[in-house]
């Protein structure tokens, strides 16, 4: 009996090993003319001992040390499904390197707690496990700069920067180390870095260059939407970078394309997601396959934080403020990222005529200081806009950082 599979393989190597001799050319026709079924297929029999072809296929996806980063092969290409192509091809690498992604995934979360409630020990010393466990990142690396302008200041933020640039020769990864530098800086306001950024991007505007225009906007201007027509474009360059960053740009991306709601899409992205599920544990993917309805299976376990988060609620609609307070005085503390009952707890102390006093042991906790600039815009007083900057400066210094919800 004839196995097409085997058929489609041989024809591969044909091209790569004789036909094409240029394995660029052969990996470019394998990202954009096979399905992904087939694609699977051909790369799990090729192996993994060739370094052509890990290259080609996953570039470098495990970066070791910051001189690697950007060090990869990209395979750009264009189609009428590209947007497909390009999804399919990211979670090519995702599927050959789901059990680090699940240990920086677990990390993440851990990490970005410490992060806001002020243990930058803690912090640091979770960065240094994912980097040693997975790999350095672009992530990584905006990270470092948030965590030494908040312990050690400007100068040392400087200095970082500077060693990455010594290390690292490539212009792109030095402009994105640039932007992660500023962005950090305590006394920078989001207006500042804005008209910083816009410098860099009037020079593609002037060029006419609308991809490198539109992605650096998607990866330096974090709380901007972008336009989904050049999703593929940004798919395709995330090829350059590690498997860390390819996966958070992905994310994004995806989280974006579900609130197009494009019926058309709605398929494709549903079995994409469900597939990406089978792969990766992360919240992320159980509120995209909320989102987008899914009509494959999915049962969605309640978790104990679910039921806290629940029974504040309870209690804050039955007036019930001082237990408000008595739960989330610890929860906050635990669970940080449950943003949205900050609210809950502000206006529980103001209802029982209170002032708000920092919790945990930071009171400069980026926590304490959201906080206290929700406090102020709740009491509505002289210090609102104040506090309205505020809030806007500290979602633009961690809007890196996945909040559940």
């Amino acid at each position: 009996m004839i196995d097409f599979n085997d058929i489609l393989l041989r024809q591969f190597k044909v091209d790569l090993f004789e036909k094409d001799k240029n394995p660029y050319v052969s990996f470019l026709k394998l990202k954009y003319k096979y399905d992904y079924s087939d694609i699977c297929y051909i790369v799990d029999n090729l192996g993994d001992k060739n370094k052509t072809i890990n290259d080609h296929i996953y570039g470098c996806s495990l970066p070791l040390s910051i001189n690697e980063l950007g060090d990869s092969k990209v395979l750009y290409g264009e189609g009428k499904d590209a947007f497909e192509k390009e999804i399919n091809w990211s979670l090519l690498a995702i599927r050959k390197y789901s059990k680090e992604l699940q240990v920086f995934i677990n990390k993440k979360t851990e990490y970005e707690k410490a992060l806001v409630v002020g243990d930058y020990q803690k912090a640091n010393l979770i960065l240094d496990k994912i980097e040693k466990e997975v790999c350095i990142s672009l992530w990584g690396i905006e990270q470092r700069f948030i965590l030494i302008e908040i312990e050690k200041g400007l100068k040392e933020n400087t200095k970082f920067l500077n060693d990455i640039n010594e290390k690292n020769k490539k212009w792109f990864i030095k402009r994105f180390s640039h932007f992660f530098s500023l962005k950090a800086e305590k006394e920078l306001s989001v207006n500042q870095y804005n008209i910083s950024l816009a410098r860099l991007l009037f020079r593609y505007i002037e060029s006419d260059n609308q991809v490198d225009l539109h992605y650096y906007n998607f990866k330096l201007n974090f709380l901007e939407v972008e336009q989904q027509t050049l999703f593929p474009d940004f798919l395709a360059i995330e090829g350059y970078h590690s498997i860390i960053d390819k996966y958070i740009s992905l994310i994004r991306i995806l989280q974006l394309s579900v609130l197009e709601n494009d019926k058309d899409k709605k398929g494709f992205l549903d079995s994409r997601i469900y597939y990406l599920s089978k792969k990766i544990q992360d919240f992320n993917i159980d509120k995209l396959r909320l989102l987008i309805d899914t009509s494959f299976q999915f049962d969605f376990k309640a978790q104990e934080t679910d039921l806290n988060r629940l029974m504040a609620l309870d209690y804050y609609t039955n007036a019930e403020y001082e237990k408000v307070l008595s739960l989330l005085d610890t929860y906050l503390l635990e669970s940080p990222l449950t943003i949205e009952l900050y609210e809950v707890y502000l206006k529980s102390i103001i209802l029982l005529n209170k002032t708000f006093k920092p919790i945990g042991s930071d009171k400069n906790s980026f926590q304490n200081r959201i906080l206290k600039a929700l406090y102020g815009i709740l009491l509505r007083d002289d210090s609102m806009p104040e506090c309205l900057n505020e809030i806007r400066k500290i979602a633009f210094n961690i809007s890196s950082i996945s909040i559940p919800s």
